[in-house]
């Protein structure tokens, strides 16, 4: 939770304050405890714990600190840019990493830089400029449900300073890759007609598809994990998005936005029912007394007349997993408010038949595997291929809520779609290579231990299984720790071994000539035994007094290197430092009174908004790098 350290007067609530500190209480806030000073919003998910901290010397700017430990230690985040944060909003942590939008400009700023995390969650690295957000943090940004490392985006193209008074102009991309490369939309060749756009992308290159978001009033772009594949949107084939109600249509992909046909002149509200196997549009801009349904996935539309009296229907609604066949509208006529349900299962279509021979020409199933559309055919997605059972297109029927979605995986060799930038690097163009946009290092780390890792410029996504032995490897290269033993002994190989072996060999003939030319006593020593091994008898030795023998130094291994960390620059106001004392003096204050989380559907764009500007001013605990609460220790009951 959230509290002031002074609990007399009003408690702000919506500001960032350098008087606020993220808390933890086991006992109902009997007592309390200091989780993260100056911690003003936490986001809890299933793997990582967010907290945006005010700045010591700016309140109206934020650092990120990530715990992927349940808040037993804070690492702070590190982007690649020495840039202000004022906010940020949370987009996807799926796939084991995080897409993070950054706010660098001020609160009226209309755009973002979208991140991308390692498996950690703490080392970002860029993915795409200038993502269109509005002042609540809501982004144009959508993962499509039920396939991995597909997602839909909006870039604002004149984001740059000279363009500041113009109306903002957007284009949508897709990502394959989860973020590794971002492309256009390819545009349909024709309308709903038959008749051909404005352009044609392969007469002009700038000609794509872009699609409407959550940020203005059209329908966005939607999918379920239920309907797989299954894409709809409004927007229009040009340069770039269009708000002009002549030129917004309704847009279909049955192939997880790889391609894309117009299944509805005008804007329309639409939803999917049974898997997927039944949609329904309404128009969302005028009144009407029927709304249109399809089994066939768009290729055609029936009329279903609902009322005697024009309504606006505001929006088509099923039960979370799309399953069902039943719908309901819910919009306005005049000033009362109406709602209507749609039982579809009164149709009587034929239940599907064939799932287990589902490819087969008798069965109404078909075997889909998701394509980024890549030279070659080869249909692998995070660097494997996922092979679903979907209904066919042409078959009308209904599956039913008990039906179960079948899937096949298998290994792909690694492609260049597979890899993205690492930190401290950036793609050159969109599709170019990854070059390096800060200083970064090869030296060893301090504490080396055999071999140690240098980037090549390149990771792998996250949650991305592909196997560089069969194609492109852009792995860090091994480097071998300095040192005569690489850093650890254990770690030597054999022919290292070998040659160690044969030096201590030549050191010991060394010694045996020094010591049988200059010493008589080594001589009496080694005389029986060169006796012995003339006649092949055993000799006895005496041994009788002591003597005392020094070993020379035979050279020591030369120290490691040290570690030159990545140059990150002077983060005077962000790399601050952590005392213990600091975070107890925190503990120890007076805590106010706590805010309301509100908890969000998973529909739902979770988000750290940027609150309006204000706040007091006072010094608080100082943040380092990495901060481990003074009560980590103290398990739920203590």
């Amino acid at each position: 939770m959230v509290a002031y350290e002074h609990q007399t007067g009003n408690q702000p609530f919506g500001v960032w304050s350098n008087k606020a500190s993220m808390i933890r209480s086991d006992d109902l806030g009997k007592t309390k405890y200091t989780l993260l000073p100056r911690g003003n919003r936490f986001l809890f998910l299933e793997k990582f714990l967010f907290v945006a901290v005010v700045n010591l010397h700016h309140e109206t700017q934020v650092n990120l600190y990530v715990s992927s430990e349940g808040g037993r230690i804070f690492n702070k985040a590190r982007l690649p840019f020495q840039l202000t944060e004022h906010s940020y909003t949370i987009l996807d942590t799926s796939e084991g990493s995080v897409f993070l939008h950054v706010n660098h400009g001020d609160f009226h700023t209309g755009y973002g830089n979208i991140y991308l995390s390692d498996a950690e969650g703490l080392r970002f690295s860029l993915s795409l400029r200038n993502n269109k957000r509005d002042a609540q943090g809501r982004c144009d940004f959508e993962k499509l449900q039920g396939i991995e490392g597909i997602y839909i985006t909006n870039e604002q193209i004149n984001a740059d300073v000279e363009s500041a008074k113009e109306r903002p102009r957007l284009r949508t991309k897709i990502t394959f890759d989860k973020g590794g490369k971002w492309q256009l939309l390819k545009p349909p060749p024709t309308d709903d007609k038959g008749r051909d756009f404005s352009c044609r992308a392969d007469e002009d290159s700038e000609c794509s598809l872009h699609l409407h978001g959550v940020t203005d009033s059209w329908g966005p772009f939607y999918s379920n994990k239920n309907a797989i594949g299954v894409v709809m949107a409004t927007g229009n084939v040009g340069h770039h998005l269009s708000d002009k109600e002549d030129e917004v249509h309704t847009f279909f992909s049955r192939d997880a936005g790889l391609t894309w046909q117009m299944a509805r002149r005008g804007s329309h509200i639409y939803e999917y029912g049974d898997h997927g196997a039944v949609i329904v549009i309404a128009d969302d801009r005028r009144a009407s007394t029927e709304v249109l349904y399809s089994w066939d996935e768009a290729l055609s539309w029936n009329e279903l007349r609902f009322s005697n009296k024009p309504t606006e229907i505001e929006n088509i609604v099923i039960e979370p997993q799309a399953t069902s066949q039943v719908f309901v509208m819910y919009g306005s006529r005049g000033e009362e408010g109406v709602l209507f349900q749609v039982d579809f299962s009164q149709l009587h279509e034929p239940q599907c038949k064939g799932i287990e021979r589902a490819g087969e020409p008798s069965s109404d199933y078909e075997l889909w595997t998701p394509t980024d559309g890549r030279v070659g055919g080869t249909k692998c997605l995070l660097g494997h291929q996922v092979r679903y059972t979907r209904r066919r297109r042409a078959s009308q029927c209904f599956n039913g809520e008990q039906y179960e979605r079948v899937e096949f995986r298998k290994r792909c060799a690694c492609a260049e779609e597979d890899y993205e930038c690492d930190f401290g690097y950036e793609r050159s163009t969109d599709n170019g290579p990854c070059v390096a946009i800060m200083a970064t290092s090869s030296a060893p780390p301090k504490t080396c231990s055999g071999y140690y890792e240098v980037s090549n410029g390149y990771r792998l996504v996250a949650g991305d299984t592909c196997d560089p032995t069969q194609g492109v490897d852009h792995l860090p290269t091994k480097m071998r720790c300095p040192g005569m033993f690489g850093g650890s002994g254990a770690e030597v190989s054999s022919g290292g071994w070998f040659v160690l072996l044969l030096m201590l060999c030549l050191i010991g003939a060394l010694g045996f000539v020094t010591a049988t030319g200059r010493s008589e006593r080594f001589s009496d020593l080694v005389g029986p035994l060169q006796h012995a091994w003339k006649t092949k008898s055993i000799p006895s030795f005496n041994f009788g007094g002591s003597s005392h023998v020094k070993y020379g130094g035979l050279g020591q291994a030369p120290d490691s290197a040290a570690d030159d960390e990545l140059d990150l620059g002077e983060y005077d106001e962000e790399a601050e430092e952590l005392r213990d004392a600091d975070a107890l003096a925190q503990s120890r204050g007076a805590l106010g009174t706590l805010p309301v989380r509100t908890m969000m559907p998973d529909s739902e764009v979770p988000k750290l908004g940027k609150p309006p500007a204000g706040g007091a001013h006072a010094e608080g605990s100082l943040l380092g790098e990495e901060f481990t609460s003074p009560h980590s220790s103290l398990k739920k009951g203590d």
